[in-house]
């Protein structure tokens, strides 16, 4: 039997575990729901993510980008040439600034964030996996 890759055996477990797999918590529990739903919420973390990737121009009003669900992981990408990119991570009330060429990549669980230009209009370029 081939050797499967650790994404395979998460899928596996993800997979088992939403089919009604039973689990016991060996130190400190006694298993049932609240462990099959831990379980099932850590696996749905470490499984890969699907790609979701959005491509636009934005001026000085925010514009928000929305995804299927949670992300876990975001690439934001500034593709102006001199103009600033602004990025909210927690609903327009805080920017932080990608310069001309620059990006942004972090592992985050946000449904949505907002963009605006510096000044102007800038282009984005946003990679994110849900």
């Amino acid at each position: 039997m081939p050797a499967k890759s650790p994404e395979d055996i998460i899928q596996a477990l993800y997979d088992a575990a939403q089919n009604g797999l039973r689990v016991s918590v060996v130190s400190g529990g006694g298993g049932g729901d609240a462990s099959e739903a831990t379980l099932l919420a850590l696996l749905a973390l470490m499984m890969p993510g699907v790609p979701e990737h959005r491509v636009g121009t934005v001026g000085t009003t925010p514009q928000q980008i929305t995804f299927s669900g949670p992300t876990k992981f975001i690439i934001v990408q500034n593709i102006a040439k001199e103009e600033y990119l602004e990025v909210s991570f927690d609903g327009g009330s805080t920017y932080m600034v990608v310069i001309s060429g620059g990006q942004i990549a972090l592992p985050c669980r946000i449904t949505g964030l907002y963009v605006r230009s510096s000044v102007g209009s800038s282009g984005y370029e946003i990679l994110a996996t849900v």
